[in-house]
């Protein structure tokens, strides 16, 4: 992350807020850098992604933070369960 040192105060904050250390917390600039990130973390060269088994294999305790802003251009049979949209 650059600047990482900036974010410390905010980890930290959003850290006591989930009730988890600072080092779990992950920011980033923007929705790309954050998806290309956990994508590196998870995903390897040949490997097939899908979302759900990415949810289904989150570690215990590890909370994935979901911005279905896209999902008018998903066929309503291929949304997430619930969406609104």
């Amino acid at each position: 992350m650059y600047p990482e040192q900036a974010y410390s105060s905010f980890r930290a904050l959003v850290a006591a807020w989930a009730g988890t250390d600072a080092e779990m917390v992950l920011p980033a600039h923007g929705i790309q850098a954050l998806v290309l990130a956990t994508v590196a973390v998870f995903v390897n060269p040949g490997d097939k992604a899908e979302w759900s088994d990415f949810i289904e294999n989150l570690p215990y305790g590890c909370q994935a933070v979901v911005d279905e802003a896209y999902a008018d251009y998903m066929a309503p049979a291929e949304r997430p369960p619930g969406s609104t949209r």
